[in-house]
């Protein structure tokens, strides 16, 4: 399929999305080896024989569960491939959807690769719920949950925006999850003097 590739918070169809936030997003994160291997190094880990790096005699190796969807996995087999390059160890482990619902809630993941469709900046409060509450992410932030709380409720469209490009510059700094792509709908159409699709 075709996708697009996402590094802010939010994606362009959802009601929030920023594009300066967007652009930060992308001079922070996009890809550079180089740079990624030395954070690497600064913090510890050395090459290793087989090219995984090492830190106290501990591999870099985590498990990254993915469920059945097969672009999901052919998803999980690229994360591994990139992360490689860098010494990063990546065992896909794909499992049905129940299960993963089930298991993150308890922590029993070190990674997953996990999707969301919702046109509103508040499925930001849905990917993180607030304290006691991150079932998939583990994350708390008391600022982030304050300022999604008053999103949630504000009425004046622009202050509403404000509030929520204000959380989006702290999720940049915090970087909870990474975001990756939106799949892109392709449509062929005849007959049709005049076609609208919807974003989602």
């Amino acid at each position: 399929g075709e996708a697009t590739a996402v590094f802010g918070p939010l994606p362009k169809a959802t009601y929030g999305y920023s594009e300066d936030i967007e652009s930060k997003a992308r001079d922070m994160y996009a890809q550079n080896i180089d740079e990624a291997k030395r954070l690497l190094a600064e913090s510890g880990w050395n090459e290793g024989s087989d090219g995984i790096v090492e830190k106290d005699g501990e591999r870099f190796s985590v498990e990254l569960w993915v469920d059945s969807d097969p672009a999901n996995q052919r998803a999980g087999q690229i994360i591994q491939n990139q992360l490689k390059e860098i010494g990063i160890e990546i065992n896909l482990s794909v499992k049905e959807s129940a299960a993963i619902i089930e298991m993150t809630p308890k922590g029993a993941h070190e990674m997953i690769l996990w999707s969301f469709g919702w046109l509103d900046a508040d499925v930001l409060n849905f990917l993180l719920f607030g304290e006691g509450k991150s079932t998939r992410l583990h994350y708390e932030e008391e600022k982030i949950y304050s300022l999604l709380d008053q999103a949630a409720v504000e009425m004046d469209t622009e202050k509403r925006l404000a509030i929520y490009e204000e959380a989006q510059e702290l999720l940049l700094e915090e970087s909870p999850w990474v975001p990756l792509y939106v799949k892109d709908s392709i449509n062929a159409v005849r007959g049709f003097e005049s076609f609208d699709i919807h974003p989602i």
